[in-house]
């Protein structure tokens, strides 16, 4: 899965496949950095439990961004930034694919979450780099539709997994 308003380095999807192909991973994505080159958080992030979306509401993001954890280390996650992660078609069809209830956010999420039900891992892998505009789309026309479009997501998926155990 690849955005559109996303910048591949040369050697971007080649590194994910090499790795990809060579272990048994079920999802595997890059290290996502901002057009700057700062690392952008959602690179990797844990399901949001109550416990981790808590701090996220009130401006803390260390648990659930994995902030705890060196960016430059390949390691098994929850989820990974649907901007730009790789999975085999084999994968996508054991877990139907994208739950199309998810216009905005959280479909990544949800797609990494039933691939780690299905016994895969998911693995956030740093070197494989991709710049992300993130927000690039959003301008002050918009803005309101987004958030809006980010809560009602994020409400959807709560349903969703409400109970469940992940």
């Amino acid at each position: 899965a690849l955005n559109p308003d996303v910048i591949l380095k040369h050697d971007t999807i080649k590194t994910l496949y090499n790795y990809y192909m060579d272990n048994n991973i079920g999802v595997i994505g890059s290290k996502i950095l901002n057009i700057d080159g700062t690392f952008q958080l959602s690179s990797r992030r844990e399901f949001p439990y109550i416990r981790n979306i808590l701090p996220l509401i009130i401006n803390s993001r260390k648990k659930y961004n994995y902030l705890d954890f060196n960016i430059n280390i390949a390691q098994e996650v929850d989820t990974v930034s649907g901007c730009c992660m790789l999975f085999s078609r084999k994968i996508y069809d054991k877990v139907n694919g994208f739950d199309e209830q998810f216009f905005l956010y959280f479909e990544d999420t949800d797609f990494c979450l039933r691939v780690k039900k299905k016994g895969y891992k998911v693995l956030y892998y740093p070197k494989s780099e991709a710049f992300h505009y993130k927000y690039g789309s959003r301008n002050i026309n918009n803005y309101l539709f987004i958030k809006f479009e980010f809560y009602k997501s994020f409400i959807r998926f709560t349903k969703k997994y409400l109970n469940t155990k992940f």
